[in-house]
């Protein structure tokens, strides 16, 4: 389960308090593998990978990742900087498969794709693949039909339950217990990307008083301590600078603080909300 401050299937925001703000995401790794290098993965113990980039076999116009070489404990790995804060953010591996069936079809075609906390000790948790049964329990199997399938992986847990505060993405044409063989599956569009969980900017300062208690003095000590509080956020790389100032205007309009103002609550489901950070 994801770690959270406040049940995921509701955001409590109060009447007259700030506009929701959009949260973008943050981006921590991403490659598309058209700039025609692959400086952002190295191989085991910083040593050389097997990857290569090439055209995509189903659009000409399109660069994708494939291996020259089937491997096992990973292949190429792809640095995501910490520290990720699992208990405030919520992570999502992103990435195109496509797997093509060879003359004479493999037991497994080999994709994988895993995190892992160093290249020097390789084992990493393998979130998608080919052959489910070298996946961790809950991983998502990749479909090898011949077609491109993309896939978004919530992948907080797994870092939440070993303790990644950094890690690397992994991928791999598996060697497959000898039953696979190299250049058969592709990758493209591979990211990582963090969310600030929806309900810590209104847990931390709420429109109806601090968390210390009693009620705000005035409308400016709620934008103050919004302002600080986005401030922090921002120091730890949870939010953007873009979207303090988001966070920051939305509050000097709101009625928080001021005389009269209501706080009853509202509940919003985060399907009515929708991409609410």
């Amino acid at each position: 389960m994801k770690n959270r401050l406040i049940s995921s299937a509701v955001l409590v925001v109060a009447s007259f308090a700030m506009p929701i703000v959009t949260h973008a995401q943050v981006t921590l790794l991403a490659d598309n593998f058209e700039g025609g290098n692959l400086n952002q993965w190295v191989g085991k113990s910083g040593g050389p990978d097997n990857g290569q980039i090439v055209v995509d076999p189903l659009n000409a116009a399109n660069h994708v990742l494939t291996f020259t070489a089937v491997n096992s404990g990973g292949d190429m790995f792809g640095a995501v900087p910490g520290p990720v804060n699992t208990t405030v953010q919520h992570l999502t591996l992103s990435f195109d498969f496509l797997a093509l069936p060879p003359a004479v079809p493999p037991a497994d075609n080999g994709g994988f794709v895993g995190l892992n906390p160093d290249t020097v000790f390789p084992s990493p948790f393998w979130v998608a693949g080919t052959l489910a049964s070298e996946l961790i329990p809950g991983g998502t199997p990749l479909t090898a039909d011949g077609q491109w399938h993309h896939y978004d992986i919530d992948v907080t847990p797994v870092a939440a339950a070993n303790n990644l505060a950094s890690f690397f993405v992994v991928l791999e044409d598996f060697s497959s217990f000898g039953n696979s063989i190299p250049g058969d599956v592709f990758f493209d569009n591979i990211k990582v990307t963090a969310k600030l969980d929806p309900s810590v900017i209104a847990q931390a300062v709420p429109c109806a008083g601090p968390t210390t208690g009693g009620k705000w003095k005035n409308h400016g000590a709620y934008v103050s301590a919004m302002s600080n509080t986005t401030a922090a956020l921002v120091t730890a790389g949870l939010i953007t600078l873009d979207e303090q100032n988001a966070y920051v205007s939305a509050a000097a309009q709101s009625s928080c603080g001021k005389q009269g103002s209501s706080s009853a609550p509202i509940v919003k489901s985060e399907a009515e909300i929708g991409e609410v950070f």
